[in-house]
């Protein structure tokens, strides 16, 4: 599974509820993206500029229309590129999910949202178990775990996805248990640079976002 999927089935309730903000998952599943193509060798982030290593397509439909953006991206700073990707990404990867049999789409009506439960919910306790293992420490982070705690990180959704209190610890010290994990040196080579610059990416577009919001209310 995908690392954006693995992210999104993580930040979905049993019932379909997203459990991180809309804004924030978008750029935290396009961060997944990033980090997929450099482990793959497609995209590498050098001297804090994407570059792409191999712009052919590979006969994923959202690793490839990641990878053109990209394309088009190129010699930019991640956290100017990731936005544009981030637009949409949580349905894309939802329509993934669905066609994989993970979960299901319950369209919404009137004041009521679109909801996904989850169907396949041993998938969905797997990557959960994996981001657990590594937070109670229990378990060394590799590509996919630790990937799935830094993005949520970044995305302020830890203490959503998973409760302090299963792990005995207060919320705040569960944050810093998951920044630390973000700052271990368990990716190699082009991901661990890629996940490193989308975790700043996502923070930094964010933020970006964020100030714009305040001058839109403000003005």
């Amino acid at each position: 599974m995908l690392i954006c999927c693995e992210v999104l089935l993580a930040a979905t309730s049993p019932a379909g509820k997203r459990l991180a903000g809309g804004a924030q998952l978008d750029l935290a599943l396009a961060g997944g993206v990033l980090t997929e193509l450099a482990a793959h060798q497609r995209v590498a982030v050098k001297g804090s500029r994407l570059v792409v290593l191999d712009e052919r397509p590979g006969g994923d439909p959202l690793l490839d229309h990641a990878l053109a953006i990209f394309a088009q991206g190129a010699g930019k700073k991640p956290e100017k590129v990731l936005p544009r990707l981030a637009k949409g990404m949580t349905d894309r990867v939802y329509d993934r999910l669905v066609a994989d049999g993970a979960v299901r789409r319950d369209l919404g009506g009137f004041l009521r949202p679109t909801r996904h439960p989850v169907v396949d919910a041993a998938r969905r306790e797997a990557v959960l178990r994996a981001g657990r293992q590594v937070l109670a420490g229990t378990a060394r982070p590799d590509l996919h775990s630790g990937s799935l705690i830094a993005l949520l990180t970044a995305a302020d959704a830890v203490t959503t996805v998973y409760y302090a209190e299963q792990f005995g610890v207060s919320a705040r010290e569960l944050k810093k248990r998951a920044k630390a994990v973000g700052a271990q040196d368990w990716a190699a080579g082009a991901a661990e640079a890629a996940i490193r610059s989308a975790q700043h990416a996502v923070s930094a577009a964010l933020a970006t976002s964020a100030v714009a919001a305040n001058i839109a209310l403000n003005s």
